[in-house]
Formats: C-alpha cells, sequence, structure tokens
C-alpha cells in the first residue's frame, strides 16, 4: 500500500481558494476569470471536507495528496460543467441526458460548427499564381 502524507488544513477558506484558483487556471487564459460565477468557495471547502481524512486534536481537516488531487479534479470538472451548461443555454452547444454514462453530454449546433476555422465554408482557396 502507497502510503501519502497527511497535511493539516490550517485555514480552510484559503485553501479552497488555492485549490479553486489551480482548477480555474486549467480552465482559462488568467487567474483573474471570476470563479464565483462556477463555483463558489463554499462549495470547495464541502468539498475537500467530502476528501478529507478526517479532523486532528486542534478540528482541522486532514487531507492527503490522494484527497487533494481528487478534491482538484472535482472542483475542476464542475467548473467545466458549468461552463458547458452556459454555452449550452446561449445556444453554442446541445445537451442531453447520456443513461449509459450517468451524466450530460454536449456536442456543438450546426450553427457553431460553421464558425470553426476548419469548416468547408470557412475554407479559402489559394488565389491562382498571377504570373503564369
Amino acid at each position: 500500500m502507497n502510503m501519502s502524507e497527511v497535511y493539516s488544513i490550517l485555514n480552510m477558506e484559503e485553501y479552497a481558494r488555492h485549490i479553486r484558483k489551480n482548477a480555474g487556471l486549467s480552465f482559462a487564459d488568467t487567474e483573474h476569470q471570476d470563479l464565483d460565477n462556477f463555483i463558489s468557495i463554499k462549495q470547495v471547502c464541502t468539498i475537500i471536507a467530502d476528501h478529507s481524512l478526517g479532523l486532528d486534536d486542534n478540528n482541522r481537516y486532514l487531507i492527503d495528496t490522494n484527497g487533494y488531487d481528487i478534491a482538484c479534479d472535482q472542483v475542476r470538472e464542475q467548473i467545466y460543467e458549468v461552463a458547458l451548461c452556459r454555452l449550452a443555454a446561449r445556444g453554442s452547444l446541445e445537451c442531453a441526458w447520456d443513461n449509459s454514462a450517468n451524466k450530460m453530454i454536449f456536442w456543438p449546433t450546426n450553427q457553431t460548427l460553421k464558425l470553426l476555422p476548419e469548416h468547408d465554408k470557412n475554407k479559402t482557396t489559394p488565389k491562382p499564381d498571377q504570373n503564369t
């Protein structure tokens, strides 16, 4: 069995901000994205608590690297899901519930596909060489 180190979280809200910021950076180009619109600090604290090892003698949460990794993944996943839902609400994506996967699935609308550079409509044909 692989034992990882266990850490005591001294400041849960600051720890939650750190996890959310790191998860958000995998989603946005900068850390200035308003992540409160995707997941609150309270929600992140709940995720951390759910994946903690319990409390220490000073009533602080204990977490190991596995719990940290799982919490980061769940925060990142929620940010992505909210972003996808917003794109669907805006009409850029279609969505449906996939019973076999037990989750929402998303795909671009035909209108969105037409905006992609690789779409046939957006490809430019090279102009013939005028010197020949």
